[in-house]
């Protein structure tokens, strides 16, 4: 009987299911991951600040027996598959979305950072961006994949995704549309380089009855027919600086806020953290609002482990932070940079005022 059962676990522990544990990740200094060219920035940058840490976490696919235990001891650090990726993609699809996110929260870090020092920056756009897929899409069976960009439909111009949805309205169904796009080309690393525009013939379908009116000006009905993708807003920036971030294998929008501060603290006078190790998570949109994430249990522990004094989350996020920390580090609540910044000047670090001054 002890040899039956023993048989079975060591079955169970060798059948995958489409469960992950989310587990600590690492909480990895900034500092060293970040390269400025184009303006001067302080020299003792790198050794007098110690800086800001971004933190992330790590997911496991679980086994029938690893499941098992989870569910009977309650778990709750887990997520299922079909969670993490939508019907209509794959996981290849979650991966280049992951490495997408995390593009958008370098843009918006920089952005935020240099207004933050007082550079005025415009938006210019690129195009519609495609962030996810239907079940049976058109535009993915034509050859469309996550990241791409549409900058044009039938020879008109695309700048922006409502640009795109208008093109598409009055098509009738089982039509075939010429899409210029520009297809992202995404490194084992998550680097994303776009390619010259090429044209895609993609035949349009039916629009389903569940599918709502879009938001986008000047369009109250419902589109005739639809290529099956969901697309966002393409933008660039003429930023003062050529900044790299190397977060090769990182994925996801949680850096954002991490990426922000440690630009700042990068580009100005003095030291923004006064000298303390300062984990952060958190997304960060254009106008400087911070944003929750997953796993903040876990991001929690690693930043303990890295030996951070402040762990600086989503406001929303912050009563569970500090259930998690027991008392082992300082948590912030954070609901936008400028009150972020306040905050490290209460704790002691300085105010951002720039290496460099803007030009205008």
């Amino acid at each position: 009987m002890i040899t039956v059962i023993a048989l079975m676990l060591f079955g169970l522990n060798r059948v995958h299911v489409s469960t992950y544990e989310i587990l600590p990740g690492q909480a990895s200094p900034l500092s060293p991951m970040i390269k400025v060219s184009g303006v001067p920035t302080d020299p003792q940058a790198t050794t007098k600040k110690s800086g800001f840490m971004m933190v992330d976490v790590a997911l496991r696919q679980m086994t029938a027996l690893s499941q098992f235990w989870a569910q009977v001891r309650g778990a709750t650090n887990t997520v299922l598959l079909s969670d993490l990726v939508s019907k209509g993609s794959s996981f290849a699809d979650f991966d280049r979305q992951s490495y997408l996110d995390m593009q958008n929260s370098k843009d918006n870090a920089e952005l935020n950072a240099f207004r933050a020092l007082g550079w005025s920056l415009t938006p210019q756009p690129t195009g519609a961006v495609t962030t996810d897929f239907t079940v049976g899409s058109a535009a993915r069976k034509a050859g469309l994949r996550i990241a791409d960009r549409i900058v044009s439909i039938n020879g008109s111009p695309i700048a922006n995704s409502c640009d795109a949805i208008a093109a598409l309205h009055d098509v009738a169904p089982a039509s075939t549309v010429q899409v210029g796009i520009e297809k992202a080309k995404v490194s084992d690393a998550g680097v994303i380089t776009y390619a010259e525009p090429t044209m895609l013939k993609i035949s349009t379908k039916k629009t389903p009855r569940d599918v709502a009116v879009s938001d986008c000006p000047g369009i109250t009905t419902i589109a005739k027919s639809w290529i099956g993708v969901s697309l966002s807003d393409g933008v660039s920036y003429n930023f003062p600086a050529t900044i790299t971030i190397n977060t090769q294998y990182i994925g996801g929008p949680s850096a954002g806020l991490a990426m922000t501060l440690a630009l700042i603290d990068r580009l100005s006078e003095g030291s923004l953290s006064g000298g303390k190790k300062v984990a952060v998570t958190g997304e960060i949109a254009t106008n400087g609002t911070v944003g929750d994430i997953g796993g903040i249990e876990q991001k929690t522990a690693a930043a303990i482990t890295a030996g951070a004094a402040i762990f600086i989350v989503p406001a929303n996020q912050a009563y569970q932070a500090r259930a998690a920390a027991h008392g082992k580090l300082a948590v912030i609540g954070a609901t936008k940079l400028a009150q972020v910044l306040r905050e490290l000047r209460r704790l002691g670090g300085q105010p951002p005022v720039p290496y460099t001054k803007p030009n205008f």
